[in-house]
């Protein structure tokens, strides 16, 4: 009993000083960091690398980057993906006719195949987030996502991104978000879009919208062959024939996202320092492989299983009168608390391990207990008999 209420006051107090916060990320940090690769990736990536940034084509500071920009997403789209997600700023005027020349307009009869969504920065605005323009401010018939790569205040570490924001006349879907709804509910991409609209609902249902999730980052470093994602830069993929391209690219999420010193776009995160295209592709992928992000761990539910499975321990070891029950049932107890835990405070039943430790030690002290009062009783035993 002394046990679990120091438990339950540890716990308090740590929630009251706000040291929950940092068993949280230190959970979230090292289950990241012992996150391998995804064996199947689903997004492929075309950087706009330094190479890329020499060139006019791509240089965002040359009269010919829009055009450039153009070949490239034309060239993607013959290739048949299911997504094209565009994470470069097209908010210069010189965008302003982009979405026509690629076919997106007033009067579209059909869904344009494949959709493309482009990415939108915002700016905080008295209290709200106010989205920044898209393609030289013509985007009222695009598809736009919000990119808001924000770092957990305490430590500035990005851990986390959300399906939506609230914004001044409402709410908007993040970048990741939007292409994952694209591709689980397009015509274009999704042979049966009635079944694909009601497998999105479910996963929309999954997680709370507007609540931070846990990214399922991993270091993906292709030098040491620890990734299996593909990997183009620009100006390699616009050397591709079209027969090498559809075949690298049909059906996958292609992301295009600049790498290059200049965009400084890059994060720290508990896996290393990342590319904000590469967030984006795990981002992605944890909704659609993960079934939605991973939720924060709720640890003040974790702790009270904590001190109840306590409780239970101790009752097992003080009324039950064989040791060898008792012991055979708190395993038992310490391995269903131990799953309980891991679900409630993870969402998930994996990491039952990480509840372990605790549990284990309230054992060996009730066994340590009950060792010492079978050795007082023993040396009662001893001395009551030479008294006799």
């Amino acid at each position: 009993m002394l046990v679990t209420v120091l438990v339950l006051a540890f716990g308090q107090l740590c929630q009251r000083l706000g040291l929950l916060v940092n068993v949280e990320h230190a959970a979230i940090d090292t289950r990241m960091r012992l996150n391998a690769p995804r064996p199947e990736p689903e997004v492929v990536l075309i950087r706009l690398t330094e190479d890329d940034y020499d060139s006019e084509l791509f240089n965002p500071k040359s009269s010919q980057y829009p055009s450039g920009l153009k070949l490239l997403i034309e060239k993607v789209s013959k290739a048949i993906p299911s997504v094209v997600g565009v994470d470069v700023n097209t908010s210069a005027v010189a965008f302003n006719g982009l979405a026509q020349q690629l076919g997106i307009g007033v009067g579209q009869k059909l869904p344009r195949c494949p959709p493309i969504v482009w990415a939108q920065d915002a700016k905080l605005q008295n209290g709200y987030l106010t989205p920044l323009p898209v393609l030289g401010g013509n985007s009222a018939s695009a598809t736009t996502g919000l990119v808001i790569m924000r770092e957990d205040d305490d430590d500035n570490v990005l851990r986390h991104y959300q399906r939506a924001y609230d914004i001044k006349n409402g709410s908007a879907d993040s970048f990741p978000w939007k292409i994952v709804k694209e591709r689980m509910t397009s015509p274009c991409s999704n042979d049966q879009p009635g079944k694909g609209k009601q497998d999105f609902a479910k996963l929309e249902k999954a997680r709370d919208t507007n609540k931070p999730l846990a990214i399922r980052l991993a270091l993906e470093d292709g030098t040491s062959g620890r990734s299996r994602r593909l990997n183009l830069s620009a100006l390699q993929f616009m050397h591709l024939k079209d027969a090498a391209a559809l075949d690298l690219l049909h059906s996958s999420i292609v992301l295009i996202g600049s790498d290059y010193r200049e965009a400084r776009d890059e994060h720290v995160t508990p896996v290393g320092i990342l590319h904000g295209v590469d967030i984006l592709a795990q981002t992605i992928e944890t909704e659609l492989q993960d079934h939605g992000g991973i939720p924060e761990p709720r640890l003040s539910a974790v702790l009270v299983i904590l001190a109840f499975e306590n409780i239970v321990l101790v009752y097992l070891f003080h009324v039950i009168k064989s040791l060898p029950r008792a012991f055979f049932l708190s395993i038992v107890s310490v391995s269903l608390a131990a799953t309980l835990c891991s679900r409630l405070g993870f969402g998930t039943w994996r990491l039952w391990a990480y509840f372990l430790p605790i549990m284990g030690a309230v054992m060996i002290l009730e066994l340590y207990y009950i060792a010492v009062h079978h050795r007082v009783e023993v040396s009662a035993e001893v001395l009551k008999g030479r008294r006799q």
